[in-house]
Order: structure tokens, then C-alpha cells, then sequence
């Protein structure tokens, strides 16, 4: 078994996700500060492409109230 611990000073991306329901999400995504200049627009365009990808092929994110 593995583990693995990262403490840092992060700092956070917010945004609003709209769900193929229409339902608002928030997603919060941790960067380091160094980090976040490069990684604000890259990360997050990413990241919401692979969710709306994974929504359309099995359904509306089902943890949307849970964040």
C-alpha cells in the first residue's frame, strides 16, 4: 500500500460548471501559486472537457449536490 502526502499553500480555481441537465456545479481545482498562471485557463478548459465527455457517454454527474 501507498501514500501519499502533499501540504502546500494552495491556491484555488473556481468556476461553474453547467451539467448536460442544465444543473450548476461548482468545481474547485488546486494549484500550487506557482502554478497558477499556467495552469488557470489549461486545467480547468481540460478538465470540463473530460466531464462533459464522461456525462454525454454515461450520464449527468450524479455527485452534483456533493460538489
Amino acid at each position: 500500500m501507498v501514500f501519499s502526502i502533499h501540504a502546500a499553500p494552495y491556491d484555488t480555481i473556481q468556476y461553474q460548471y453547467t451539467s448536460v441537465t442544465g444543473e450548476e456545479i461548482p468545481v474547485t481545482i488546486w494549484v500550487l501559486p506557482e502554478n497558477y498562471g499556467k495552469r488557470r485557463e489549461s486545467t480547468v478548459l481540460e478538465f470540463l472537457v473530460h466531464l462533459r465527455w464522461y456525462e454525454e457517454l454515461l450520464g449527468p454527474y450524479p455527485f452534483g449536490a456533493d460538489k
